[in-house]
């Protein structure tokens, strides 16, 4: 215990061979608790800078990992939503087409629709006009 404390092995040994005082064996009991204390607080504060030392390592360690796979996740996420944005853009791309398209079918068949409505009206009013000279020479004139 003498090198634990830091103390001379010669005083401790000479501390020993000092006659024992009846009166005293309770202080001395103290002093023994209080000594062990002392020692018991001098290896723990000892071993805190190299526990502390590893845990601060360790934490490090994990946040710097969190961070990486979070740096790792967000650039991940950027690229899926690029891609996504590209194909998006086609298929834009190519609806647009289908309703350009669409769109000019469906005027080429209005445009002959009408041609053709306009041609039977024509034909109808031409057949109704015949009909309407047809009756009108056929009428006794009054």
């Amino acid at each position: 215990m003498a090198m634990v404390t830091g103390m001379d092995p010669e005083a401790v040994g000479a501390e020993s061979e000092q006659p024992v005082d009846p009166a005293a064996p309770a202080a001395a009991a103290l002093d023994a608790d209080l000594l062990a204390k002392l020692v018991a607080q001098a290896v723990a504060a000892q071993s805190r800078p190299w526990r502390s030392a590893l845990l601060t390592a360790l934490a490090t360690t994990i946040l710097a990992g969190l961070i990486a796979v979070a740096a790792a996740g967000y650039t991940a996420l950027r690229a899926d939503i690029t891609a996504l944005r590209v194909e998006i853009s086609g298929v834009e791309t190519g609806l647009r087409s289908e309703i350009d398209d669409l769109e000019t079918r469906l005027r080429t068949e209005i445009q002959d629709f009408r041609a053709e409505v306009n041609a039977t009206l024509l034909d109808h009013t031409d057949g109704l006009a015949r009909l309407e000279a047809v009756s009108q020479l056929s009428q006794p004139a009054q």
